[in-house]
């Protein structure tokens, strides 16, 4: 009976130890960076051969890139959102609250296995749908601000033909052109100056020269683009995408620029 009762005690002890350990291991292990973790031998480790070692190695890498992938775009979203906040109105802030609120319901599930269905790894999609929303974000956000702060020139503009033209206007008569051809998926920037009466501009892009337009006014809502006769020449050219248009200016409260 003694004999016994000194038995189980050992095995209390034995436990208690082992327990004391396991969660000495894990506050430990809580406190390391990751890079820390990487370099961990964890148990039964030791026996595998070299190239085992480096095989489990570049799994624990691969594991570790996918979370802080993960936590980069989580942090770009929250910041996103935080500048938003910050320099939106209250009432188009409260729009993109409804926004981000459908998508973190839905919208985030369907972007992720939209990603899976194209091959993309599940964890990866998750990362990648995330930042997709943070830039989202950002491009709504400027967008708003572009829409409800419209100057002579400076606004955005769409057409008939699914495409759209956001011009922002610089010092010294230069302006920055962002032209959209959705159906295309293709942006086309270029920069450029208003002529002397203003109503008339020459852009170009500044990777290909070659890419150049003409902006000009009708009226206080209405610009026309046209191609200049090098365009023909560009890269775009070869893609069929057509960018002359007629655009119309988008006023504030004509579209909801967060329903995405």
């Amino acid at each position: 009976m003694k004999r016994g009762c000194c038995g189980l005690m050992l095995a209390c002890c034995v436990t208690a130890a082992l327990s004391s350990f396991g969660c000495e291991r894990q506050k430990s292990v809580s406190e390391m960076t990751d890079e820390e973790k990487l370099a961990l031998v964890m148990p039964g480790e030791e026996a595998l051969t070299p190239l085992e070692q480096q095989r489990q190695h570049e799994v624990r890498r691969e594991i570790l890139n996918r979370v802080q992938a993960s936590r980069a775009s989580e942090a770009a979203m929250a910041r996103a959102l935080a500048e938003a906040e910050e320099v939106l109105k209250a009432e188009d802030f409260s729009v993109l609250e409804l926004s981000q609120s459908r998508w973190l319901r839905q919208g985030r599930g369907h972007a992720i296995n939209a990603l899976i269905s194209q091959g993309i790894e599940a964890g990866e999609a998750f990362s990648l749908a995330t930042q997709q929303r943070a830039d989202a974000i950002e491009e709504g956000m400027a967008l708003v601000i572009l829409i409800s702060n419209p100057k002579t020139y400076q606004g955005f503009y769409r057409s008939s033909g699914g495409q759209s033209l956001a011009i922002y206007e610089m010092p010294v008569s230069r302006l920055n052109v962002v032209l959209r051809h959705d159906e295309a998926s293709l942006i086309l920037t270029a920069t450029g100056t208003w002529s002397g009466d203003a109503d008339v501009a020459e852009v170009a892009s500044e990777r290909e020269a070659a890419a150049a337009l003409r902006v000009r006014r009708f009226g206080q809502n209405v610009l026309e683009v046209s191609l200049a006769p090098s365009f023909s020449e560009s890269s775009l050219a070869a893609l069929g995408a057509i960018f002359e248009a007629r655009f119309e200016r988008v006023l504030p409260g004509e579209i909801d620029v967060f329903a995405f």
